[in-house]
C-alpha cells in the first residue's frame, strides 16, 4: 500500500498515515529499539512512562498553576476563560513564562523514575541535569479555531 506523503511549505516531507511506533520504558529491549529509532529518525515515542494516576495529577498540577495567574482569570472547566488571560506562546504552545520551569507541575514531572530512565539511556549516563524553562500546552482548537497551532514550528531539544 502506497503512504501518502504531503508536501509542507518548508519542504519537509511528512507522512501523515504513518502511526508512530511506541516504545516501552518498562522493557529494556523496546526502550533499546526506541533509542535505536530516535539515533535512525530524529524521534521517538516512548510509553508507560506516567500511571494513568500520574497522568492525572500531572494535569491537575498544571491546571492549578494556570488558575494561580494573574489576573487570576483562567479555569479549566470553562473555556471561555483560556482566551484573553492565556500564557506563553500560544500560537505554538510553548508555556515559558510565570515560572512554569520551577512549578510543582514540572517538579512532579522531572521526579518519575521513567522520565529519567530515558533520558539516562538516550544519553547513556546517569548524571544528568534538567532544565525545564517552558512547557508544552495545547488549548484544544475544536474549541476555538484561533488557537490553532501555527504550523512549521518544530521543537527538536526535547
Amino acid at each position: 500500500m502506497e503512504r501518502l506523503v504531503k508536501k509542507k511549505e518548508s519542504t519537509v516531507n511528512v507522512d501523515y498515515e504513518m502511526t508512530s511506533p511506541r516504545f516501552s520504558v518498562q522493557n529494556i529491549d523496546e526502550l533499546q529499539q526506541g533509542i535505536d529509532h530516535l539515533n535512525e529518525r530524529g524521534y521517538a515515542v516512548f510509553s508507560e512512562i506516567l500511571t494513568n494516576d500520574e497522568i492525572s495529577n500531572s494535569i491537575d498540577l498544571l491546571w492549578k498553576h494556570l488558575e494561580k495567574l494573574p489576573p487570576y482569570c483562567i479555569r479549566r472547566n470553562d473555556p471561555e476563560t483560556w482566551k484573553e488571560c492565556w500564557p506563553g506562546l500560544s500560537d505554538i504552545g510553548l508555556l515559558n513564562d510565570y515560572g512554569i520551569g520551577q512549578s510543582e507541575f514540572m517538579w512532579y514531572i522531572r521526579g518519575k523514575p521513567y522520565v529519567k530512565k530515558v533520558f539516562s539511556h538516550i544519553w547513556n549516563s546517569n548524571e544528568l541535569f534538567t532544565s525545564f524553562d517552558g512547557a508544552g500546552c495545547f488549548r484544544d482548537w475544536h474549541l476555538n479555531e484561533e488557537w490553532k497551532t501555527r504550523s512549521g514550528w518544530y521543537h527538536c531539544d526535547q
